[in-house]
């Protein structure tokens, strides 16, 4: 079960549901702004012919970001720093729409040099993070240099914790896809 389909099973599986540390006062408890439509769409992710990554059409500035694949396959994403806890989750960036993938990654010198599937609102599993790690890895080098870590998440008493970290080898991306790209669907620079 991937993205979404992931997160909507495990919640109605338990009785601690996305958010409960929210919940529970563990973050102060704040409205969540979710982007519109424009701001989605300007916050897009593209892969340069150099394998560097432009966002806001300019090259992707050095820093931590947190992403979501949307679920008509536009890689979004959107600079992290302390600021925006308990502000600024991963359905903010999708518009509180499901998803297919979500986490983390860092840039540096317009290229990502290590990215992980960590979004404890979504959840994304490894399987569906690994085809996404295929398809970006494959477009003109994006991963080339770059660290994956897979994650999974485990419950505990609190809610959901990050557990075991394996990491992915990206030396071939194409052995990681399973079966025809599906996922990502607008990696391509707009034409300016």
């Amino acid at each position: 079960m991937n993205g979404y389909g992931n997160w909507l099973h495990r919640a109605r599986n338990t009785l601690d549901l996305p958010g409960e540390s929210y919940r529970t006062g563990d973050v102060p408890a704040q409205p969540v702004r979710y982007l519109s439509a424009d701001e989605q769409r300007n916050a897009r992710v593209h892969v340069r012919n150099d394998g560097t990554l432009e966002y806001q059409g300019a090259s992707m500035r050095d820093g931590m970001y947190i992403f979501v694949v949307d679920s008509d396959g536009n890689f979004i994403a959107h600079e992290w720093d302390a600021s925006n806890i308990g502000k600024l989750h991963h359905s903010s960036l999708s518009g509180g729409r499901p998803v297919l993938m979500g986490g983390e990654f860092d840039v540096s010198g317009g290229r990502i040099v290590s990215i992980q599937n960590k979004s404890g609102h979504f959840r994304p599993d490894g399987d569906a993070f690994e085809q996404f790690l295929g398809e970006l890895g494959s477009k003109n080098g994006a991963l080339r240099n770059a660290v994956a870590t897979r994650l999974s998440l485990e419950q505990r008493n609190n809610g959901f914790r990050t557990g075991q970290a394996t990491h992915v080898s990206l030396s071939d991306p194409s052995q990681l896809r399973r079966g025809p790209a599906q996922m990502l669907r607008s990696l391509d620079p707009p034409a300016r």
